[in-house]
């Protein structure tokens, strides 16, 4: 297929809230944990009005240097340090929050993010989790598991989001959707709204 070089590397779960119209050019949206950039390259090519923090100082210099006209909105920063009097329509927060050293570390970014949705913001998170692998898990540590990969990470677990979704009183915007990977580990999209 021709003409799709724009949407390379675009994470797909993300590219559907787009579809579905819940990021638009008039969306003011933060990237929270940007990574190499690559969902950050696609929205602020499409026009969207876009944040972008990281705690990686490598990652925030590179895309600094590929975006020079937003280079103020491209911060070195952890997400629960961010600061900003801004409020967001739409947070991306992709493949981040499994890298939480434990349960607190995980409930100070998540409550972050939460003080930095707009009202009737979108919370979009993908993360793994516990959810369709758990007869694979042993000795985890404070939310953080061996994977069956090979990998280290922290899982959410359907408890935890029931308490997050009571606590902050979000509502689904869609079900809880879990991807099993060979049985190897499981990511979970979680598309929240306040």
């Amino acid at each position: 297929m021709k003409n799709l070089e724009f949407i390379k590397n675009v994470d797909i779960y993300l590219l559907d809230q787009c579809f579905k119209g819940n990021i638009d050019e008039n969306s003011k949206v933060l990237d929270a944990g940007f990574g190499k950039g690559r969902n950050f390259r696609f929205l602020s090519n499409q026009g969207v009005n876009i944040t972008g923090i990281d705690s990686k100082h490598a990652f925030v210099e590179s895309l600094k240097s590929e975006f020079p006209k937003n280079e103020q909105s491209i911060i070195h920063s952890s997400i629960e340090d961010f600061e900003t009097n801004s409020k967001f329509d739409f947070i991306v927060c992709n493949a981040v929050l499994h890298f939480a050293k434990n349960h607190q570390q995980l409930d100070e970014m998540f409550e972050k993010l939460v003080r930095l949705m707009d009202e009737n913001g979108i919370l979009f998170i993908r993360m793994t989790s516990d959810i369709g692998i758990e007869s694979f898990l042993k000795n985890g540590v404070s939310g953080v598991y061996n994977l069956p990969d090979g990998s280290s990470r922290h899982l959410i677990t359907r408890s935890k989001i029931d308490e997050f979704l009571e606590k902050y009183q979000l509502n689904l915007l869609e079900p809880v959707k879990t991807v099993n990977v060979d049985n190897l580990r499981c990511m979970t999209t979680l598309v929240l709204q306040n």
